[in-house]
Formats: C-alpha cells, sequence, structure tokens
C-alpha cells in the first residue's frame, strides 16, 4: 500500500478546518454579496429587463459550454487520482484549454442558429462575445481548484473580492454611459480575467509543453462522469431560464434571471465555499464512520446556515423586489419566492454531491442529477403552461423535494449513517423556518396596507420591520429546540472548540507572546549591535 493510501486511510474528517476554510471563502463571498447586491439595484435602473434577459439566456448557453469543455471533470479528477503529481496539473490544464477553444470556436460560428433556437435572435454578438470568455473562465476554475486543494484560500478569496469589486464599479459606469446589455458582458470579462491573472501568478501554472498522456488516461472515465453530472447539473439549474425565454419571451427572462441572481447570492456564498472545502476533505477519507460522520456534519452545516436566509427572502419577496430593484421589476415577486423556497429545500445537496464525486461515485451522481434535472424542467413546464412565470416558480419549488429525497437516498446506499442524525436537526430548522415564514408572511401584507401605496420609503420600513421581526422568531424557537446543546457547548471546557477551550488557548497564546517579547535580546543587552 502506497503512502497516499495510508495516510488516506487514517485521515479523519476534521469539521473545525473545513468550516477554517470555508470561513475565509465565505468571508471574500460574502463581501462580493454585497457588492453585487448593490450592483443589482443601480443596474435594474440602468437597464431593461429586455437587457438582462438576453444577457441571462446568453451566460446560461456559455456555463453549458464550459461544462462541455470540462468545467470540474480533470480538475476534481487530478484530486483523486495524482492530487501532488505537478505533470498532471498541467497536462489537464493543457488539455481543458485545448477544449475550450474549440468549444468557444463553435459557438461563434453557430450563434445565428442558437440564438434563433432560444427565440432570442437579437442576442447573436452577445454570444460570439461571451464565447470568448469560455477558455478565460474555465483556466480561471481550474487554477482555483488547484488552490483550495493546497489550502490557500486566501488567495483565492482575495482575488475573488477584488475581481468583482473592480467588474462592479466598471460595469455600472458603462451602464451609466449607456452601454446597455453590454455593460453587463463587461462585469463577467472583468470579474473573470481579474481571477485569470491572479491565480495564474499564484499558482504559477502553465499549460504542459509535452503532455503526459499517460497520467491522464486512467482518469478520463472519472472526468466524463463527472463532465456528465455537471451537465445535467446545468439543464436543472439554468435551462428554466432558456424555457422561460422560449415560452414567455425576453422580458419574463429578464425577471427570471433577476430573480435566480438575487436568490442565488447566498448560496453562492456559504454553498459555494463548504463544497470548495468539502471535496478535497472527502477524497481524503477511506473509513466508513469518518465518512458517515462527514456526511451527516455537511448536510446540517448546509441546511443550519442557509434555510433561513432563502425562507426569510420568499417571505419578504414583495417588498424586496420594490426596494432594491425598483417598482419595474415587482413581478418578479414570486419567482423569487419559489425559487428562495427551492433553493432552501435542496441546501444539503450541494455538499453530497461533493461527497459523491471524491468518493469515486460520477456515475451514480450522473443518474441522481439527470433524475433531479427530469423532475426541475417538468415541474417548471408544467407550472408555466398552467401559472405563467409564477406558476414556473410554483413548479420549480415543489419539484425540489423530490430531488432533496433521492439525494438522500443515493448517499445512504454509499455510506451508512444514522437516519436519525440527520432527520432530528432538519426537522427542528424547517419547523423554525417554516413557524418563521408565516409569520412574516402575515405581517407582510398587513405593514404594507399601514402606509400609502408607492412610497419606497414606506417599503424600506417594512422590509427592515419584517427581517427584524423574521430574526427574533426564528434565533428564539431556534434557541429553544437546541438549548441542552448550546449550553453544553458553553460549560465544557475542555472540549476542543468550546467557547471556553478557545478563550483559554487564546490567552496561552498571548501569553506565549508576551514571554517572547520579554525574552528578545535588545540593544542593552548587545552593546547597541544587531
Amino acid at each position: 500500500m502506497s503512502e497516499q493510501q495510508d495516510y488516506r486511510q487514517e485521515a479523519v474528517f476534521r469539521p473545525h478546518s473545513v468550516a477554517k476554510g470555508a470561513g475565509w471563502l465565505a468571508a471574500a463571498h460574502g463581501a462580493s454579496f454585497l457588492i453585487k447586491l448593490a450592483l443589482i439595484p443601480v443596474l435594474t435602473r440602468l437597464l431593461a429587463p429586455e437587457e438582462f434577459g438576453i444577457v441571462a439566456a446568453s451566460m446560461a448557453l456559455i456555463m453549458f459550454i464550459a461544462i462541455l469543455g470540462g468545467r470540474g471533470g480533470l480538475s476534481a479528477a487530478v484530486i483523486v487520482f495524482h492530487r501532488d503529481n505537478p505533470a498532471a496539473w498541467r497536462t489537464a490544464y493543457s488539455i481543458t484549454l485545448i477544449i475550450a477553444g474549440l468549444c468557444a470556436l463553435i459557438v461563434i460560428a453557430l450563434a445565428p442558429a442558437i440564438a434563433s433556437l432560444i427565440g432570442l435572435p437579437q442576442a447573436v454578438p452577445y454570444l460570439r462575445a461571451v464565447a470568448l470568455l469560455t477558455p478565460i473562465m474555465l483556466s480561471a476554475e481550474f487554477m482555483s481548484i488547484l488552490l483550495v486543494a493546497d489550502n490557500k484560500y486566501r488567495t483565492e478569496s482575495q482575488a475573488g473580492l477584488a475581481a468583482e469589486t473592480t467588474a462592479a464599479v466598471l460595469a455600472i459606469i458603462a451602464a451609466f454611459l449607456g452601454a446597455g446589455a453590454w455593460a453587463l458582458v463587461l462585469q463577467h470579462f472583468l470579474a473573470q480575467g481579474i481571477r485569470f491573472i491572479v491565480f495564474t501568478r499564484a499558482t504559477k501554472l502553465y499549460p504542459a509543453i509535452r503532455p503526459q498522456l499517460a497520467l491522464i488516461r486512467p482518469m478520463v472515465p472519472y472526468a466524463v462522469k463527472s463532465t456528465g453530472g455537471e451537465l445535467v447539473n446545468f439543464f436543472a439549474v439554468q435551462a428554466p431560464v432558456l424555457l422561460v425565454s422560449r415560452g414567455l419571451g425576453a422580458a419574463s427572462a429578464g425577471l427570471y434571471g433577476v430573480a435566480n441572481r438575487l436568490s442565488s447570492l447566498p448560496g453562492d456564498i456559504i454553498l459555494h465555499s463548504l463544497a470548495r472545502m468539502l471535496f478535497p476533505a472527502f477524497a481524503e477519507l477511506k473509513s466508513e464512520e469518518e465518512r458517515a460522520r462527514a456526511v451527516v456534519w455537511s448536510g446540517t452545516a448546509n441546511t443550519f446556515l442557509l434555510l433561513p436566509i432563502l425562507v426569510g427572502i420568499a417571505a419578504v419577496a414583495g417588498p424586496l423586489t420594490k426596494v432594491i430593484l425598483g417598482w419595474e421589476f415587482a413581478p418578479a415577486a414570486g419567482i423569487l419566492a419559489g425559487l428562495a423556497i427551492s433553493k432552501a429545500i435542496t441546501a444539503p445537496c450541494v455538499g453530497l454531491y461533493a461527497f459523491m464525486r471524491a468518493v469515486n461515485r460520477s456515475g451514480t451522481l450522473f443518474w441522481l442529477l439527470a433524475a433531479r434535472a427530469v423532475f426541475i424542467i417538468a415541474g417548471v413546464v408544467i407550472g408555466m403552461a398552467y401559472g405563467g412565470l409564477n406558476g414556473a416558480a410554483v413548479g420549480m419549488a415543489a419539484s425540489s423535494l423530490p430531488g432533496l429525497l433521492a439525494t438522500w437516498l443515493t448517499v445512504r446506499s454509499i455510506v451508512a449513517f444514522n437516519w436519525r442524525d440527520v432527520l432530528v436537526p432538519f426537522t427542528k430548522i424547517a419547523a423554525c423556518g417554516a413557524v418563521m415564514f408565516v409569520a412574516v408572511s402575515l405581517y407582510v401584507p398587513w405593514a404594507e396596507g399601514q402606509g400609502a401605496e408607492g412610497q419606497t420609503l414606506h417599503e424600506v420600513f417594512v422590509l427592515a420591520s419584517a427581517i427584524a421581526l423574521g430574526g427574533a422568531v426564528y434565533v428564539s424557537l431556534l434557541a429553544g429546540m437546541f438549548f441542552p446543546a448550546v449550553m453544553a457547548f458553553i460549560r465544557k471546557p475542555d472540549t476542543e472548540h468550546s467557547i471556553k477551550g478557545m478563550i483559554i488557548r487564546l490567552r496561552r497564546r498571548i501569553d506565549r507572546g508576551r514571554a517572547a517579547a520579554g525574552n528578545a535580546p535588545t540593544a542593552s543587552t548587545t552593546g547597541g549591535q544587531v
């Protein structure tokens, strides 16, 4: 048995290490969230819904092409098979760039046919422009995975923050100057371009002059299955934009795109950060007990962090769209609520998908994601046929339930965890979220009726008071349900990560620092020479 296999067999799941890395990523993504949140209301007041719809549909197709180019396929395979082999990384990077370039050329050539297919003939120039983004985006994504695998998550997070800040500022300037939808295209180019430059300098990763294809061949089946899973996941996440644009027009697609962008921001911060740390952590584990522990922790952590935020967004969707997006986008409230509830239901799934990829079950993941895509697309199509845009939101939320159940059942067939460890915390968190949703949903229409219709200042008050009410209700209920666990966490000083234990360790570090400073040589003891 090799040293790597020995290491993996002895590896244990360390929630603290994962949480620390995810915390750095989440801090940067949280700052990016604030930037994007500030960017959305500015751009919605400068751009029409049709312009958002064109760029949203174009970027959805480019994401599809990026997946075809191997996004997450070869890079994930290298982590599983050749994590510490620089030659494998360079060879996989070279192949990724070649595929990305070919995909970009195909999109540029077929742009008129693609635009006609999605019902947006005016999107041809935008499609050709964002097609050039594919190699840059895939390169940045590839190097980002390498940075996280090497525990350089600070570099990854800081580069992402700088990229989003610069892109947001210049996109607003371009929109003010009348660039229209091109301002959104510029935003994507700048964000990915800056990440590409910084990551290249940090990783020193360049294409291999002589690719060692022998290293890649054993990874091809895994990479193909992983890419296939990403493709069907694309259909589950991005296809509704194309379906809405085809069935209801560019304006409805714009409303859907803005609502999807707003509801995705919490997940981009929390789930994105956790998943990027969980995948390499899962890949190290061989013990059945440690895998089960990691799976339960992942599902509970994702639900605990994300469900209350998304349910809260659904409850305040009405005033939220009016305040942040403007009154022109008020019809997006229904679709925002439906998308937020859908993402709240599937909150645990991202970590579970990372687990399945890490334990080399990409084939099983492919069929699971294919079933989920069928559920979601069917739900959106049926809902859109009976209720238009709001019906699509209801169908999206309803179709998420069988997807969540199928995911947990599939993971249970891989690793034998205790159902009670999953269901008890999930039930408590979901119950708190449901009570909060009902309370806020009853309060919002009453509060809106107390002021004159059309007053933005009153909507701001309604939004702020609803958030305060929801937060108070949720925290109170959660503290009551988890009171024994909270008290045990506080009272045990010998627990590794309890509050008292952390304070004791912090004091010891301070004392060691003072002692080291007191023992350091000074000018008087060294004769004034250094």
